[in-house]
């Protein structure tokens, strides 16, 4: 009785019995081992032995392909039984059980829908949510918050607004926010005449940010909505194509519950527009104006907590005119001269973005605050040791600097190695990340100063570090690295991108 192949079913009668080719009588190792001209008789018998073989392999191939396809065969089936098994367990799925409650958390974590058309990516709310099945799409039209987060875009180059963001299209979102607040987006780089009814709901308007060239491109929103702002919190504006010229716009005068002001972008490069701000309930601020301007709306803003200032055109003001922000606690400057006509008792984190003129120690001298977070940028590192020892109470310094790597980093690590007899500079700091352009040389010696800093702080309060340049690291400093990664610190090295992204984090 034949036997059955237990992976393939073939059966062995189907199996040509086919035995290697024998032998010749004659021994042939001293023709294959060698260019001699074989004897007449010799070549007889070695074609016959070829024309054997030849014959062997043609059934061998004809058997190779009638498996072959036999395998095609049981493989499709096997998909086909995949693809079956796959659809009923799929009916088991747990997330079948999960209450709409759950579901609509879940929903509430999941990204933006990116709507792609006609090769242009606009982020959507969830609309494809509801395309899942029956209870999914229940579930997101009985959660008014997932539609609440609104983003228009114009782009002129490429479709108008009506086919990106229909009007049938935003009443829908609308209608299913129900009465939950808004957050709106509104990017324009041409002239955007909104259509809709979404002006007939700025009393629901909770964030309103805008991204456009020239503010007039959205005047017939804005115009419309003055004066009915009830719940809006924060306003973010960034205008492409300020008119220094233009008369202060009066639309964000009456908001009562504004308090985050974003008027240029994180990195204060982005002239702010004129507009009339109650500035007295605001707590957060960021702004490029003329240092008069600044100098006026701080005085003007007591609550304020956090702000971002850079100037347009010179900062310095007269040397008597200082103003005290009571509440202040975050300062983001681009230049520190503005700083010495400053005074912030509760200021606790300071980011400056090119620390030149030595004008934060008198700063915090002259408020008595205590300072937890300092972030210098484009510094002059011999100016560091003498500030930071006067910071016992800062917890976390990241310093940037493009000065080459040489004697004059020794000063300001030797300064932070905690040891007996030695002052203790910043005792209490527990993240600490460095930087620097050009590239790090071993040769120079400031290595070795760096990695003692560091192993005399391991039993201290330093629990965070992280180091980068422009060049890999040198083998000394990665070595040392090693060690102090073994020993429990978390410490590491970022290329120059990763840097931009941990200083973006450290931004207010």
């Amino acid at each position: 009785m034949p036997q059955l192949c237990w992976k393939c079913g073939t059966s062995s009668e189907t199996i040509p019995t086919l035995s290697p080719p024998r032998a010749s009588p004659t021994n042939f190792s001293h023709l294959l081992d060698s260019n001699r001209v074989p004897l007449d008789e010799e070549s007889l018998a070695i074609r016959r032995l070829v024309t054997t073989g030849q014959n062997g392999l043609r059934t061998l191939d004809a058997h190779i392909d009638s498996l072959q396809k036999s395998l095609s065969k049981l493989v499709r089936r096997r998909g086909a039984m995949e693809e079956y098994v796959r659809k009923h367990k799929s009916i088991l799925s747990p997330v079948r059980r999960l209450p709409p409650e759950l579901l609509c958390t879940i929903f509430l974590m999941t990204p933006p829908f990116i709507r792609r058309l006609k090769a242009k990516t606009v982020n959507q709310p969830p609309w494809r949510l509801g395309h899942v099945c029956r209870a999914w799409r229940q579930a997101a039209l009985s959660l008014p918050l997932l539609w609440s987060s609104i983003h228009i875009a114009d782009h002129p180059w490429t479709l108008p607004l009506r086919d990106v963001y229909p009007d049938a299209m935003l009443e829908t979102q609308l209608q299913r926010s129900a009465t939950q607040p808004l957050d709106i987006t509104i990017e324009s780089e041409g002239d955007l005449r909104l259509a809709g009814p979404l002006h007939l709901d700025s009393a629901r308007w909770r964030t309103l940010s805008i991204r456009v060239v020239g503010l007039d491109s959205v005047d017939d929103l804005l115009s419309a909505a003055e004066g009915h702002l009830p719940l809006l919190e924060t306003l973010d504006v960034i205008d492409a194509h300020v008119n220094s010229t233009q008369m202060p716009s009066t639309i964000f005068a009456t908001a009562p519950n504004l308090r985050h002001v974003l008027l240029t972008n994180c990195r204060l490069q982005q002239h702010s527009p004129p507009l009339v701000i109650p500035w007295h309930q605001i707590t957060h601020y960021r702004g490029r104006y003329p240092a008069q301007r600044q100098f006026d709306i701080l005085r003007a803003a007591p609550a304020l907590v956090q702000c971002g200032l850079c100037f347009v055109g010179p900062a310095r003001l007269p040397g008597d005119q200082i103003v005290t922000v009571p509440a202040l606690r975050r300062l983001h400057v681009r230049d520190d001269v503005f700083l010495n006509h400053l005074t912030a008792p509760q200021l606790e984190a300071l980011f400056v973005e090119d620390f030149l003129t030595g004008a934060i120690l008198p700063l915090i001298r002259r408020s008595a605050c205590r300072l937890t977070k300092l972030v210098l940028l484009h510094c002059t590192v011999a100016a560091v040791p003498p500030l930071i020892q006067h910071l016992p109470s800062l917890a976390e310094l990241h310093i940037r600097t493009y000065s080459p790597l040489g004697q004059t980093l020794q000063p300001l690590f030797y300064a932070m190695t905690l040891g007996p007899g030695r002052p203790a500079v910043c005792p209490n700091l527990t993240s600490f990340s460095f930087g620097l352009g050009g590239g790090i040389n071993s040769s120079t010696g400031a290595v070795a100063p760096f990695i003692a800093m560091l192993q005399s702080r391991l039993d201290a309060r330093l629990a965070f570090v992280r180091l980068y340049s422009e060049t890999p690291l040198p083998k000394e400093l990665a070595r040392g690295i090693g060690v102090l990664a073994d020993a429990g610190l978390d410490i590491a090295f970022l290329d120059w991108r990763e840097a931009e992204k941990l200083i973006e984090g450290r931004r207010f």
